[in-house]
């Protein structure tokens, strides 16, 4: 069975939001292993471009270099 890695930055924190991604991921399981990695928020003190900054790095080593990357947003 295909095997499926969801990064994400965060966990979802509004309700429709979270069983929504419930949801999917129960469909998606009939077809696929799904694992989750989640990064930590970055702080809120920083400003938007070293957020993003500090959040992909966060991301790229929760990434297995051999993995096929979707960038979803």
């Amino acid at each position: 069975m295909k095997k499926i890695r969801i990064l994400a930055v965060g966990k979802l924190k509004i309700p429709h939001w979270q069983q929504a991604a419930e949801e999917y991921k129960k469909r998606l399981a009939r077809m696929v292993n799904i694992e989750e990695a989640l990064a930590r928020d970055a702080g809120a003190g920083l400003s938007m471009p070293e957020r993003l900054g500090v959040e992909a790095e966060r991301l790229t080593k929760l990434r297995r270099p051999s993995a096929l990357l979707i960038c979803m947003d």
